[in-house]
This record gives structure tokens, C-alpha cells and sequence, in this order.
């Protein structure tokens, strides 16, 4: 049996134009979803390019307050920088402390103590110190008195302490020869 056709009445003229306009709305929306979606791409991309070159600044000022000096601390503590260089960063870490100045520690974060107790210094005398001397049967210890200077003396005399060459000049030698003088 056919189905009745309905007829229309105002009630599903209504309802009609009601189904109309949600469907435009929908695809309006649909739109705007599509739109957002590639904004959102978009800024996600920005963000990840803006980290790239946060993370690329970060690690260049890293390297020049921290990494810098202590290529410089190697330099001047080791006649074989790029050793020393590959054994303290094994063992120890340099960070920029809360005043500013570098502060040497263990790679557990904690900050290395002098045998007095007291925190070693990022400089060349307490460094040095501390590496060449600190737990003397460690193998860590043996390998940098190998390669550290502790100190650059040479046995020679500075030219500034005033001494002064005591010793007698030795007469000339007599020149023979045919050529005149």
C-alpha cells in the first residue's frame, strides 16, 4: 500500500525552512571548523619554528657564557685542551650561577667542595686544585695531573726581578789573519 502523500501545511512549511537554515548553518560551521583547523596548523607550525630557534639562541648563549670560558680554563690549565676538555665533561658540569659567575659541579648538580669545605671556584688556581689533588688513588685524579699545569713556572728568572748579569766580560780574542781592519 502507497504511502499517503502529505499535504502541505503551514506547521511543515515551517519545519521546511527550519531544516534549510540548519543545514546552512551546519555548512557555515563545517567552514569555519575547516578554517580554525588551518589556523591552528599554521601556529603550530610557527610554534615549533619559534622553539627551533629559541633552543638555537639558547644553546648559543650557553655556549658563550659558559662554553667559551671553560674552552679558555682548558687552554690555559692543559697543554692538551680537547682531552681535558672530553675528561671534565665526563665528571663535572659548569653552570651560570644565581650571581652570574660559573659555578663547577658534579654531574649529579651537586656543587664540588674543596677540602676545606668550602665550593670550588671557576678559576685556574681552585680548579686546578681540586682536579689534581682531590681524591688522589682515583683514576679521574691520575689522568688530570697527566694533562693539567698547575703552575707555569719554568725555573727560569723573570726579566722584571731586577738580576742582573754579575759575571765579568771575557776579553777579546786577538784576529789574525791578511785582512786589515
Amino acid at each position: 500500500m502507497p504511502e499517503p502523500i502529505a499535504a502541505e501545511t503551514p506547521a511543515t512549511v515551517d519545519l521546511t525552512v527550519e531544516l534549510e537554515t540548519l543545514r546552512r548553518v551546519n555548512t557555515e560551521l563545517l567552514a569555519k571548523k575547516e578554517k580554525h583547523k588551518q589556523a591552528l596548523t599554521a601556529h603550530e607550525t610557527t610554534i615549533a619554528e619559534l622553539n627551533a630557534r629559541l633552543t638555537a639562541a639558547n644553546d648559543t648563549i650557553r655556549e658563550i657564557r659558559i662554553g667559551e670560558p671553560l674552552k679558555a680554563m682548558a687552554s690555559e690549565l692543559s697543554n692538551v685542551p680537547s682531552l681535558f676538555l672530553e675528561t671534565f665533561n665526563k665528571h663535572f658540569k659548569v653552570e651560570m650561577g644565581e650571581d652570574g659567575k660559573l659555578a663547577v659541579s658534579g654531574l649529579d648538580g651537586k656543587p664540588l667542595l674543596n677540602g676545606k669545605g668550602e665550593a670550588v671556584t671557576f678559576d685556574r688556581k681552585s680548579l686546578g686544585t681540586y682536579l689534581t689533588e682531590s681524591e688522589p688513588a682515583s683514576e679521574r685524579t691520575k689522568l688530570f695531573r697527566a694533562i693539567t699545569i698547575t703552575n707555569k713556572a719554568s725555573g727560569a728568572i723573570a726579566p722584571s726581578t731586577g738580576h742582573r748579569n754579575t759575571s765579568t766580560p771575557k776579553p777579546s780574542l786577538a784576529q789574525f789573519g791578511l785582512g786589515m781592519k
